[in-house]
């Protein structure tokens, strides 16, 4: 049995002792004692993190851990260990306070939360109960844990990192016009590679690499990716990417729908235009070009099956489909 709680058994032992000897005793006098003795709990929960600080901060070998996150997570489970104590023994204090109200009269309540409560608020340390309950590293086990050199993220990890991020497209391609961009958690990310290393010191590492991304919902969805990833390294915790620049966006046409759609020019002299036609069953993503008033123009149109689907209005000088890809 670990210190700690022997302490906890030991204070919870002392309370059901002293009510006994105490049974004729006032509903004030009570309520003072549940009172200095909820304190004493928080004291000594209080002495526990201060000594598992110490623990951690002298034992502490950098060299075990790969991560940061490691550290922080034993660093929790640890204290969480002595937040759980805590909460147990005042849940326990807690049932024996309603326990010894249910037989009183209603002075004799008013008499023992009135005097528990002024109490309460003369002993207890408001600061002291507050750390306790708070989530937040110390600053002492911070200190230990920024010893740790994590490792620089290679391909496994930053696909990991990845998919949280999304991809603006460069200016001047098609989801750059269209005014989209790409969220990588709709994709898998594969063939995933670094190409070059542009920075590399202990704080920021920035690469380029290469991606194909595969839509998960239809993996004949394909775009393919280069891109400069930039990674930083801050004071407490593991590397993480800062931002990444899209070098290029290029959809993968599924060769397979070729056949479905072309470009038509439809509608009367009043109201022509350009069109997609679609004579598949599936809806389609199309990437179309088309070149007038003497500049070449990028649309991305969702095509659905047996219709037309408007691209620009009058007729363009030069039209092409780029890509396609199915929805």
């Amino acid at each position: 049995m670990n210190s700690f709680k022997f302490l906890l058994l030991a204070t919870i032992a002392m309370v059901c002792f002293s009510l006994t000897i105490e049974s004729c005793t006032s509903p004030a006098k009570k309520g003072k004692h549940f009172a200095e003795n909820e304190n004493r709990i928080y004291q000594n929960s209080q002495k526990e993190t201060e000594k598992l600080i110490d623990s951690y901060s002298s034992g502490f070998r950098p060299e075990n851990y790969s991560f940061r996150q490691e550290a922080k997570d034993e660093w929790l489970s640890r204290h969480s260990d002595i937040v759980r104590l805590l909460t147990e023994s005042i849940e326990n204090s807690q049932s024996e306070i309603n326990a010894f109200v249910s037989d009183l009269s209603n002075d004799e309540k008013v008499e023992f939360m009135k005097t528990y409560r002024q109490t309460l608020n003369t002993v207890k340390n408001n600061e002291l109960w507050q750390q306790l309950n708070d989530t937040e590293i110390p600053t002492e086990v911070l200190h230990s844990i920024s010893l740790i050199k994590p490792q620089k993220p290679n391909e496994a990890q930053m696909a990991k990192d990845l998919e949280k991020m999304s991809l603006n497209d460069v200016e001047g391609g098609y989801y750059y016009e269209a005014n989209q961009n790409i969220q990588i958690s709709d994709y898998d990310i594969t063939n995933l590679k670094i190409t070059d290393i542009v920075t590399n010191t202990s704080t920021e590492y920035i690469v380029k690499a290469s991606m194909s991304l595969l839509g998960k919902v239809n993996k004949e969805r394909r775009i393919d990716v280069i891109c400069t990833i930039r990674y930083l390294l801050p004071d407490y915790d593991d590397w993480s990417i800062d931002f990444i620049k899209t070098e290029s966006l290029t959809p993968v046409s599924a060769e397979a729908y070729s056949g479905c759609v072309k470009l038509v020019i439809s509608g009367g002299w009043l109201m022509q235009g350009l069109y997609v036609k679609n004579v598949c069953s599936k809806s389609l993503e199309v990437f179309v070009r088309y070149y007038e008033y003497k500049k070449w123009n990028k649309s991305v149109v969702v095509a659905k099956p047996q219709d037309e689907t408007f691209v620009s209005y009058n007729e363009p000088d030069e039209y092409h489909i780029d890509y396609i890809l199915p929805l």
